[in-house]
């Protein structure tokens, strides 16, 4: 592939994976709180969300959508390391092109 096609697909997953880590944080808010704030009390699976100046909030919540938000928290939060480097990548490419004279779509660098 040439670099033009490249940064295109650099585009396409950095869009999925920041609309992908505001998804999470949208459910998280819906459901009530996020996983690793939460607690497991025998048979009972709470979220668990803070806020400034009031005292921790527990959510009941069923088992699969307690591990699906765990999932969700731990598939968004592997992922930030992958964004920065497929965004220091995208930099490279992009530094490359405009070297050869290209145009480039949006500009990461100055």
């Amino acid at each position: 592939m040439n670099d033009r096609t490249n940064l295109r697909w650099g585009y396409a997953l950095v869009a999925l994976l920041v609309v992908n880590y505001f998804s999470w944080l949208v459910v998280a808010g819906y459901l009530g709180g996020f996983p690793f704030m939460g607690k497991i009390e025998g048979s009972h699976f709470f979220l668990g969300i803070h806020a400034k100046k009031q005292p921790m909030q527990f959510t009941e919540v069923t088992r699969a959508v307690y591990y699906y938000s765990v999932w969700h928290a731990a598939v968004c939060l592997a992922l930030i390391p992958v964004l920065v480097v497929l965004v220091a990548w995208m930099y490279d490419v992009q530094n490359r092109m405009l070297a050869r004279g290209e145009r480039v779509w949006l500009r990461i660098s100055k």
